[in-house]
């Protein structure tokens, strides 16, 4: 009986393969005896067995050939329950759900609905397979979006609950700087220098919180925005430390397009991109940007002529927290380590993208693509 059962399995599955193009062809599937030596049927099973998507197989009397752990545990049946070869509809499950499936499974069609069950939204698929079999797919849709909701949730309330402390531990040590003796104020300048920096990464955190919550500007204040503007704005605002490295902006748009969005968040991006660009940037050198249009977006492009980007930066430096070889870079100054995970979410809100990768003249470039909205007359 097992064997007959794991026939019948394994002819499902070469059949699963060749439909969803994983691995075969249907052309390839029928040369599939000539490869079994390299394929484990109780690898792919254990495979199976572990993904996140619940699957039961049945035949054409509903008797259950194959059921994972996910479709137990999405079914709220017992992982020791031991069903194989009974009827689906002797499961101890919904009758919605067993309706749900007999009508799926008369369609004999690829078909999906969605069903509510025990405050899980899951996604009923039927895949009906040979004549004999069908795959029933189920899946939890708000799984993964609930699981990284509650992780941004509980991240913004413990940044807020630190706020306070940090700003009172900021007042105290400014305090402590006046009564300790004048050999101890390095020590109270270096406690105050790490609770600033920790103020700045809670901050960052709440700000990449809420834009993360949010996930668009529709429901924020939007308005026309010229980018080339709020190139100039940040520019202006950091020249002090430009000038201090005798750097020069050269500026070449070629476009005066105008596009929607939030024209303080925008300024953030620009003028996180650009500090960066000062940062890494040697004396006397020339920071390019330029803004062009392709046929649906907007495009600002800013360069430096600093040391580039190593394969590990161009990986991770949109990650959380990241930071890059500081023997690579002379600058020391406080930073989040939050910057760019702040412009790229700021970007992908307002259904954008944000690239970097070194320039073959040397150099670290960096492009920012927004959908374009209209043009000034």
């Amino acid at each position: 009986m097992l064997k007959k059962i794991l026939k019948k399995l394994l002819k499902f599955i070469k059949k699963i393969l060749s439909i969803r193009g994983v691995g075969t062809t249907i052309r390839n599937v029928r040369k599939w005896p000539k490869r079994q030596q390299f394929v484990d049927v109780s690898q792919i099973l254990n495979w199976v067995d572990n993904i996140n998507q619940g699957w039961i197989i049945i035949t054409s009397k509903n008797k259950i050939l194959f059921i994972n752990k996910q479709a137990k545990k999405l079914l709220s049946i017992k992982k020791d329950s031991k069903i194989l070869g009974k009827s689906l509809f002797k499961l101890e499950i919904p009758d919605e759900i067993k309706r749900e499936i007999q009508k799926l499974n008369r369609a004999k069609t690829f078909k999906s609905i969605p069903y509510f069950f025990h405050e899980k939204e899951l996604e009923i698929s039927l895949m009906p397979g040979s004549k004999s079999t069908t795959l029933i797919l189920l899946t939890n849709k708000r799984s993964l979006d609930y699981q990284r909701q509650l992780q941004e949730r509980m991240l913004g309330d413990a940044a807020h609950e630190l706020k306070t402390p940090l700003t009172a531990l900021m007042l105290l040590g400014d305090r402590l700087e006046d009564l300790v003796k004048k050999k101890d104020r390095p020590l109270i300048k270096r406690l105050r220098k790490e609770i600033l920096r920790l103020k700045l990464m809670v901050n960052d955190l709440l700000e990449l919180s809420r834009l993360v919550n949010s996930s668009s500007v529709q429901d924020e204040l939007t308005k026309t925005i010229n980018m080339e503007e709020i190139v100039l704005s940040s520019w202006n605002t950091l020249k002090p430390l430009a000038d201090k490295k005798k750097l020069n902006l050269v500026n070449t748009s070629k476009t005066n397009s105008l596009i929607e969005g939030n024209s303080e968040k925008l300024y953030r991006v620009v003028f996180n991109l650009l500090d960066n660009a000062i940062r890494y940037s040697p004396d006397s050198a020339n920071i390019n940007t330029q803004i062009h249009e392709d046929d649906k977006h907007l495009i600002l492009s800013i360069k430096d002529e600093g040391p580039g980007l190593s394969k590990d930066d161009l990986k991770n430096m949109f990650q959380r927290f990241y930071r890059g070889d500081p023997s690579r870079y002379k600058n020391k100054r406080i930073g989040s380590g939050l910057g760019l995970s702040i412009a790229q979410q700021i970007v992908v809100n307002h259904k954008g993208a944000i690239e970097a990768s070194n320039d073959t003249n040397g150099g670290t470039l960096m492009k920012i693509k927004l959908p374009l909205q209209k043009q000034i007359v």
